[in-house]
């Protein structure tokens, strides 16, 4: 099961891709890209920004994206929007500037920036680790897949991008409702069950592997431990004539059976996560730790914290 929060990633990337993207979109993010360098190596353009906003109490800059961080396009582009009409003037100041975008491009970028705020809104919850994840794999699908087919566009643009990202949730996932371990989180999770599948046959299929796998559970785990309680059924029944409360017993087993089934089922579908992000800043935290370790620590003690971390790793996950 691949990271849903890369794979969408690569869906919201899609419309600037250097090779398949849109060339429209490409040029638009190119314009704001150069701006934003400018005012980064231009120390007079970046001290006449924050001049400009001396009335709030902490000035904001220009983001620059960054292939490898997620989001970092629409973050860009948003706060390019929104320090627009003070970067407009400085440009004018300075010859070698790059040249600020018309009223037409900004109406653009806008249009774009709506198109990727809901893959922003959804790689944020997707990326969570105190609250399960696997099961609003298939919601979020259907729903981002909704949302853009809906969705209305007051530019050519995008429209085309917003049919790319469309054209790019169906190709990445299509077949999200087949994965069967998906299938069953979402369809155990109380919250959502069975309204957001498509598929109906995979709905189906997906509900009866669970059923199956209930039965075989009960199966194994027959009320064996449980012989205290039918023992003392058996005994408060010895005046009795044999085979009164043999039907009584069968549906106290039955009973039980069902009881430790329910109770000690090991087959775990809500519990898995739908991305690699909480694994990987489990890393990402040990790393800076043997880091800062390894500046001030002797080798052995060094060694013993390692040691210890790689056993939290490992038990986060089993």
């Amino acid at each position: 099961m691949p990271c849903f929060a890369h794979t969408l990633n690569l869906v919201a990337s899609k419309p600037f891709d250097n090779k398949d993207g849109l060339d429209e979109a490409k040029n638009l993010l190119t314009a704001v890209k150069d701006i934003t360098k400018y005012f980064k190596q231009n120390t007079n353009a970046a001290d006449s920004l924050k001049k400009a906003q001396d009335h709030q109490t902490k000035p904001l800059g220009l983001i620059q994206s960054v292939c490898t961080r997620w989001n970092s396009i629409f973050y860009q582009l948003e706060r390019f929007v929104e320090l627009s009409e003070i970067i407009a003037p400085i440009l004018l100041k300075y010859p070698k500037a790059p040249t600020m975008l018309t009223a037409q491009q900004l109406e653009f970028i806008k249009d774009l920036i709506n198109i990727l705020r809901p893959l922003e809104v959804i790689t944020k919850e997707i990326s969570g680790e105190n609250y399960v994840t696997a099961s609003k794999i298939i919601p979020i699908v259907s729903c981002l897949t909704e949302t853009y087919n809906t969705m209305e566009n007051s530019t050519d643009i995008g429209a085309k991008t917003r049919t790319l990202i469309a054209d790019g949730l169906k190709k990445r996932f299509g077949m999200v409702e087949q994965v069967h371990l998906l299938a069953a989180a979402t369809i155990l999770d109380p919250r959502f069950k069975k309204i957001h599948f498509t598929d109906h046959v995979a709905c189906s299929r997906a509900i009866n592997r669970i059923n199956t796998s209930i039965l075989d559970i009960t199966r194994q785990q027959l009320p064996q431990n449980n012989s205290e309680e039918v023992d003392a059924i058996e005994e408060t029944g010895n005046d009795m004539k044999k085979g009164i409360w043999d039907f009584h017993k069968l549906l106290v087993k039955k009973q039980l059976s069902l009881c430790t089934a329910h109770a000690q089922e090991t087959v775990m579908y809500m519990s898995i996560v739908g991305s690699s992000v909480p694994c990987e800043r489990l890393f990402s935290i040990a790393g800076n730790i043997a880091t800062d370790e390894r500046n001030r620590l002797d080798p052995c003690r060094l060694d013993r914290l390692l040691f210890l971390k790689s056993l939290e790793i490992k038990h986060w996950e089993l």
